[in-house]
């Protein structure tokens, strides 16, 4: 009888060991990728889990987020949302375009036409630490060493960026909101460069540069901040070659302040 009750309870435990169980759901998101108009809004959502997801745009300008995935799109370019759960990541590449943008702009095919239109469209803006002024140059590259296209300089007027650094004038919350407005002015350039001229490199950027001597060519002086590039320099004699297109991103290493931080 022991025997049979053995023989019984072995096989019983080999049922359940070789019963296969249900697959638990692959935890995922939504979508990988959407293309939305300006003001459109999408919404994003994490499967195969109950855990709470955090929500967060690279690009506010681009696209915002909000705490349940809700995207709403706000100008054009680029901008990948990303859902962090238990510790993973999640995105998606949202791109925005506008149908309905100003048909004028198609007249802006030459590095003096965006020249012209930075200047017109981003001639200031106030910051909680005062008026910012901007002076913007746009150049063409026609040379293999520099990986770029274009360089798109942002001279200033007014406010230093010594003063973000180290004035006591200021509180910290005023000097982050100016940082993230004139972030945001940056942001919108690369967006209408790609616009203007999808496909192609771009340096930008906060920067100025004189000579303590200019007659005599002579004290060389620059302040940059805020630098940015679209493309993965190789580090190449000829750049220009072997660079490769990428997103947005900032470039504090050649920067005298970082405030990318």
């Amino acid at each position: 009888m022991k025997k049979i009750i053995s023989l019984f309870i072995a096989f019983i435990l080999a049922l359940v060991i070789t019963t296969p169980r249900p697959a638990e759901a692959a935890v995922k998101i939504s979508k990988k990728k959407a293309t939305l108009e300006v003001d459109a809004t999408l919404k994003l959502k994490i499967t195969g889990t109950k855990s709470k997801a955090t929500w967060k745009s690279n690009n506010k300008s681009v696209a915002t987020v909000d705490k349940n995935g809700l995207v709403t799109a706000v100008s054009e370019g680029q901008a990948t949302i990303t859902a962090t759960v238990d510790s993973k990541k999640y995105t998606c590449v949202v791109t925005v375009v506008d149908s309905n943008k100003d048909t004028s702009k198609s007249s802006i095919t030459t590095s003096a036409d965006f020249e012209d239109y930075l200047n017109s469209t981003y001639s200031s803006i106030n910051t909680p630490m005062g008026k910012i002024q901007f002076k913007h140059r746009v150049s063409e590259n026609k040379s293999e060493v520099f990986a770029y296209d274009f360089y798109i300089t942002t001279e200033w007027e007014g406010l230093s960026p010594y003063d973000i650094e180290y004035s006591s004038s200021y509180s910290s919350s005023d000097k982050d909101k100016t940082i993230n407005k004139l972030k945001d002015i940056q942001k919108s350039i690369y967006n209408d460069f790609i616009a203007f001229f999808p496909g192609k490199k771009a340096m930008g950027g906060y920067c100025q540069s004189w000579y303590e001597y200019p007659t005599l060519k002579v004290g060389y002086n620059s302040i940059r901040f805020l630098s940015w590039c679209n493309y993965d320099d190789s580090g190449d004699v000829y750049a220009y070659k072997t660079s490769k297109i990428s997103d947005f991103k900032w470039i504090p290493n050649i920067d005298d302040y970082d405030f990318t931080k």
